[in-house]
């Protein structure tokens, strides 16, 4: 969850010495003017703070002038491919509420987008590839197999995916695990193995 959820609100009359106490004190990525239209709130980030600071504004200068709206707005059920438009930051509300639930950062945001294109091209490259794929966790369950594999094996990869290696085995869909050897051995393993279809195969 890339949602900063902690919200807290300023108040006008706040100071700068203020808000740099709250961005000190707090672990938040824009402090909120309260407002009647929730759906038109004010900000001022932790950079606006810095900005004014450098531009010789004193520790005591008003936070109200330094305010704005450089900010998109979000629902929260929305997905992140959903979203097309850059800003700085973003405000997420409920899909029926006016109310702020947190704010998330562009970068965060643009991390997640790069990672959710590498996990497309991932799955395009193993789905796509002729030689079957079998990939288990560190303690033998089934995660992914590929399209090659229920080739190969005749087997249905959705009776088999959430399930461990050792109950594949007991219930004789496949004959021994080389996961389960590779686990035990510390090494890479090849092995000949069957499978309830009938149809054998060599396994690394």
């Amino acid at each position: 969850d890339i949602m900063n959820k902690n919200i807290i609100y300023i108040n006008s009359d706040s100071t700068l010495r203020n808000a740099m106490k709250l961005y000190a004190n707090n672990e938040v990525d824009a402090l909120l003017f309260r407002s009647e239209n929730f759906h038109d709130i004010d900000i001022i980030s932790k950079g606006d703070v810095f900005k004014a600071l450098l531009d010789d504004y004193s520790m005591d200068s008003l936070v109200f002038p330094h305010k704005n709206k450089n900010y998109k707005k979000l629902i929260d059920s929305m997905e992140i491919s959903e979203v097309d438009e850059l800003a700085p930051l973003f405000l997420v509300y409920g899909e029926d509420s006016d109310r702020v639930l947190g704010v998330v950062k562009a970068k965060e945001l643009l991390h997640m987008k790069d990672m959710e294109l590498l996990s497309f091209k991932l799955e395009s490259i193993i789905e796509s590839s002729y030689d079957g794929i079998y990939i288990t966790d560190g303690l033998a369950n089934t995660i992914k197999i590929n399209k090659a594999y229920e080739r190969i094996t005749g087997l249905n990869r959705n009776e088999m995916i959430g399930k461990n290696m050792s109950e594949l085995v007991a219930d004789k869909i496949l004959s021994k695990s080389v996961t389960i050897l590779v686990l035990q051995n510390k090494k890479v393993t090849t092995i000949h193995q069957e499978f309830r279809t009938g149809k054998k195969a060599l396994v690394t």
